[in-house]
C-alpha cells in the first residue's frame, strides 16, 4: 500500500537544513555571556536603560526555540521512515533506521539488506511470499532528481534479495498479480511488468492494463 500520496523533491532535506540552522542559533545563545546580552541590539539595550536581558527571559526564549525545533522535526519522521503491512497483518515492514528496513512477523524480525532507498511505499503478495518496496534513493543524484528505486524480496522460507530496479520518475504504485508471478509498477512514464522468477522487465505505455488480475487487499477482503 502507498505511504505517501505526494512528495516534494528535496522536502526532507530542506526541513533538516532548517533544523540545523535553528539548533546552531540555540547553541550560540546558550554560550556563557560576558555581561552583555546577544538577544537585543546595543541601541535597544541603551534605549531600555538595561545592560542585559534578565536570565529568566533568556531561558524562556531558549526553551521556546527548542520546542519549535521539536515541532519542526515531527513531520520529518513519517516522511523519512514508512511502514508497509500485509493484508492479513502477519507481516509488516518498519524503517526504524534510514536505509535499513526491518521485516517484522509473528516469529521475529529480520533486517533487509541491499536497500539503497527510503521506504515510501510497497506491497506484499497475496500469499506473503514476496514483498516489493520503493522510494527515493538515499543519495540523491542531481542528474536525475526524480529517480525512484524499487527492491524485490522473497520472504517465503528465508529472506532473499531478488533485485533492484531504477526508474527516472516517481512510482505511483507497485502491485503483485494474484498468483505472485508478476509485479505491476505504475510510473509517470508507463507501466513496467516484472517477472518475479526471472526479474525480466516488460515496459508498456501509460494506460496499459495487464492481462492478469492484480492482488488487492480490499477486493480480497470483500470476497471472503
Amino acid at each position: 500500500m502507498d505511504i505517501l500520496a505526494a512528495r516534494k523533491p528535496g522536502g526532507l532535506q530542506n526541513r533538516i537544513t532548517s533544523l540545523q540552522h535553528v539548533m546552531r542559533f540555540v547553541r550560540y545563545i546558550e554560550r556563557p555571556t560576558t555581561g552583555k546580552s546577544r538577544l537585543l541590539p546595543r541601541h535597544r539595550r541603551l534605549r531600555a536603560g538595561v545592560g542585559k536581558v534578565p536570565a529568566e527571559r533568556e531561558r524562556r526564549l531558549i526553551l521556546f526555540i527548542k520546542l519549535f525545533c521539536l515541532l519542526l522535526l515531527l513531520p520529518v519522521i513519517p516522511t523519512a521512515y514508512g511502514a508497509v503491512t500485509s493484508c492479513d497483518e502477519a507481516y509488516r515492514i518498519e524503517s526504524r533506521t534510514q536505509g535499513r528496513p526491518v521485516l517484522v512477523s509473528l516469529t521475529g524480525s529480520t533486517t533487509l539488506r541491499n536497500i539503497k532507498h527510503e521506504v515510501a511505499g510497497g506491497n506484499f503478495s497475496a500469499d506473503n511470499t514476496y514483498v516489493v518496496l520503493y522510494g527515493p534513493p538515499l543519495k540523491a543524484d542531481r542528474r536525475s532528481p526524480q529517480a525512484t528505486l524499487l527492491t524485490l524480496y522473497e520472504i517465503n522460507r528465508r529472506t532473499r534479495f531478488l533485485g533492484t530496479a531504477s526508474y527516472g520518475s516517481g512510482i505511483y504504485s507497485a502491485r503483485f498479480s494474484e498468483d505472485a508471478k508478476y509485479v505491476e509498477v505504475d510510473t509517470a512514464y508507463g507501466i513496467d511488468i516484472i517477472d518475479t522468477r526471472t526479474m525480466q522487465h516488460q515496459f508498456h505505455d501509460p494506460g496499459y492494463e495487464p492481462d492478469f488480475p492484480l492482488h488487492d487487499c480490499a477486493k480480497r477482503g470483500a470476497s471472503q
